[in-house]
């Protein structure tokens, strides 16, 4: 154990923050594992832990004589953290990413990313769709990802080795709904039906293969009414959406393989085909086909916005699986 993590520990004691009741160390903990998944150095790390002390004036004015047997050189890494950090705030309007300023020094940035990253994982479990500022705080989380130079798919993986089992099973007990449509989008009724359907559900996380069109209009959705997405990418980007702000990004993968998943992880499963009959070529369809093999529940919502659930209409999982005709 490092000086400078005793000093911290000590600091922090039993301490927990007041809005999720999660202990402060957790943040220097975790901080420190996200450090060595990123190659940080030692003295990064060793700044990691002094850097709430010297994050903000006050905590400067009343900790600097903490810092007095330090080495000098990891007390510059921290301040020039807390200079980097505080001069991009969640409360500070900037056109665009490149107006973020990042330090010539990469045990800084490195530690930027520590500190993001962290704070991210705990933003998503316990404040995200709850917070009053939720939607300004995923911009600002993301603006700093895409300064840092992180792709989504990197900062879900680092969440996903960071968490424990318990805050993995704080996700799985929401409400995880599958979507499936067309890159050609949906029709105004199926906006409004989907948006329905979506808003008369709690705590949902809504699971979409991040692709123009229907993929992109249901995430804009579920963000307006303040739910979350777990993004299953194509590993072909001509047509992907780039869909900002999602909880977890999941690996790439092939089109058939990547609606698989989308019902495999999903309680059940809405669809919006762009006709009312059946096409054999069509992924959207191929979806549905594959829930009903699977005996999820599949919601259509067809281009007129009739709702048609199938398990709600008296159909059997055996008639779903078999004859196709049944269900148009």
């Amino acid at each position: 154990m490092s000086k400078e993590y005793q000093l911290i520990k000590q600091y922090y004691g039993d301490q927990t923050t007041k809005r999720s009741g999660v202990r402060l160390i957790a943040h220097i903990d975790e901080g420190l594992e996200l450090l060595e998944m990123v190659n940080g150095s030692d003295k990064a790390k060793k700044a990691y832990c002094l850097h709430p002390l010297v994050q903000q004036d006050k905590e400067l004015s009343e900790n600097h004589q903490l810092l007095s047997d330090v080495d000098p050189e990891i007390v510059l890494l921290a301040l020039e953290y807390r200079n980097i950090a505080n001069q991009y705030l969640s409360d500070r309007k900037i056109g665009t990413v490149d107006d973020i300023k990042l330090s010539p020094l990469q045990d800084v940035n490195d530690m930027l990313k520590a500190d993001k990253i962290q704070n991210y994982k705990d933003f998503v479990l316990h404040h995200y769709g709850k917070h009053e500022r939720s939607d300004i705080l995923n911009k600002y989380f993301h603006n700093w990802f895409d300064r840092l130079q992180m792709t989504r798919r990197e900062v879900s993986q680092y969440i996903r080795r960071l968490s424990d089992e318990e805050e993995q099973s704080a996700l799985l007990d929401k409400l995880h709904i599958g979507f499936t449509g067309t890159h050609r989008g949906m029709t105004a009724q199926q906006v409004t039906a989907v948006r329905k359907l979506l808003s008369d559900e709690q705590d949902v996380i809504l699971h979409h293969g991040d692709c123009i069109g229907a993929d992109a209009s249901a995430d804009g959705i579920i963000k307006q009414i303040g739910a979350a997405t777990i993004i299953h990418p194509p590993e072909k980007t001509d047509k992907c959406a780039f869909c900002p702000g999602a909880l977890i990004v999941m690996d790439p993968k092939d089109y058939l393989e990547r609606d698989h998943d989308i019902v495999d992880d999903s309680v059940y499963l809405i669809a919006t085909p762009e006709s009312v009959a059946e096409v054999i070529r069509s992924g959207t369809w191929a979806t549905i086909r594959y829930g009903r093999k699977q005996g999820k529940r599949v919601v259509l919502v067809y281009p007129d916005g009739t709702i048609r659930d199938e398990l709600r209409h008296g159909l059997t999982r055996e008639e779903l699986g078999g004859d196709l005709e049944a269900t148009v």
